[in-house]
């Protein structure tokens, strides 16, 4: 099954076939993005910290399994959802919108949350639960869009700009498309396929 994901990882298509599988990367970051000739796209790469539903391997017990300088918030407060849907395609959204953001404007979304963020906030001073901390990770979240649009290409910031805000929203429950929150899709990525093809090729 990985070996047909990794010679297959075009970065628009493969997502959604992963989800078929049930297999979430978790570790989707700007270095595991291969970039080749323009007609051949981009590829994801390094399935190492890969998990799928109903198989268990020893890193499914970390609370973050991938790199913790891409990791979604509510990972690194601590949060971890017990359904596999919500929290192993709730990370790779998160993380597919990170990497929107890195590849059209060189933004980290995690660092730059974190930068805007009222240190008494940061994950490592807090000692509440993410539900209270959760306000103000909104807040840095607006200003870090804010930031993001002022530093994106006319052409293309008024889809990048859309993309991040419902890929890596910091609320879990308010992450995905707007037509699928609260449903049974809400963390598919069939939604962005087609867009992300687009942008691909506005690059």
């Amino acid at each position: 099954t990985l070996r047909y994901a990794l010679e297959h990882a075009t970065l628009e298509g493969c997502l959604s076939w992963l989800m078929a599988q049930m297999i979430a990367h978790q570790d989707m970051k700007p270095s595991n993005v291969l970039v080749y000739r323009q007609q051949e796209g981009f590829r994801i790469a390094d399935f190492g910290r890969s998990s799928r539903k109903g198989y268990r391997i020893w890193y499914d017990d970390l609370d973050i399994a991938g790199d913790t300088n891409y990791s979604p918030p509510e990972l690194l407060y601590g949060f971890t959802h017990t359904e596999f849907t919500t929290r192993r395609f709730g990370c790779d959204l998160y993380m597919m919108g990170n990497l929107a953001a890195f590849m059209f404007a060189g933004v980290n979304m995690t660092a730059s949350l974190f930068a805007r963020l009222d240190p008494q906030f940061h994950y490592s001073e807090w000692h509440g639960t993410y539900e209270q901390v959760l306000p103000y990770l909104e807040e840095a979240f607006t200003l870090v869009l804010e930031d993001l649009e002022a530093q994106l290409d006319s052409l293309v910031w008024a889809d990048v700009v859309p993309l991040v805000l419902q890929l890596s929203n910091p609320d879990l429950s308010r992450r995905g498309h707007p037509r699928g929150i609260g449903r049974s899709n809400q963390y598919s990525l069939e939604r962005y396929v087609s867009r992300f093809d687009l942008l691909c090729k506005k690059l």
